[in-house]
């Protein structure tokens, strides 16, 4: 039987290095308060959130195949 988390598994470094950013410039920005460390924390959210959504959807077009 074929794992359906599979394709995922490719991805998980990634999600966790992009959130390990966000957290860093979340921190960051809590000890000096520049936009530009919420600027980049909202830009790593979004690419985790965009490569989220891009799994789920290469997932659902397999899985209608």
């Amino acid at each position: 039987m074929k794992d359906p988390l599979e394709f995922r598994k490719k991805y998980q470094g990634i999600i966790e290095n992009l959130t390990n950013n966000a957290d860093q410039c979340a921190y960051q920005w809590t000890l000096s308060g520049e936009n530009e460390w919420l600027a980049g924390y909202y830009m790593y959210a979004k690419k985790i959130d965009d490569l989220k959504t891009w799994i789920k959807e290469r997932e659902k077009e397999e899985n209608d195949k």
